[in-house]
C-alpha cells in the first residue's frame, strides 16, 4: 500500500489556529480527517489561507473564514440570607 506524506501550514494569520493532525501520511485512494480549532483574541471578521502540502504535488489552499463577536454576558447578584 502506498502512503503520500502531509503537511498543513498556516499563511498570514495572527488568530491561534490549531490544526490536527498537522503532519501525517495519507494512504493510498484514502482520506484524513482534519480537525481545526480557531481561538481569536480579538473582535472582527477573518479571511485566512490554510496550505495543504501532499507529497510533491500541487499544494492546495482552503479558505476559512468567519466574525469573532464579543460575548454578551450577565451575571445577577445573588443574596444569601
Amino acid at each position: 500500500m502506498l502512503f503520500f506524506p502531509l503537511k498543513v501550514t498556516e499563511l498570514r494569520s495572527s488568530l491561534n489556529i490549531k490544526v490536527s493532525p498537522s503532519t501525517g501520511c495519507i494512504p493510498g485512494g484514502g482520506s484524513v480527517e482534519l480537525k481545526l480549532e480557531v481561538c481569536p483574541t480579538v473582535v472582527g471578521s477573518f479571511d485566512v489561507k490554510m496550505c495543504i502540502c501532499i507529497r510533491e504535488s500541487k499544494q492546495l489552499y482552503i479558505r476559512l473564514s468567519g466574525t469573532v463577536e464579543q460575548p454578551s454576558i450577565t451575571v445577577e447578584k445573588v443574596s444569601y440570607m
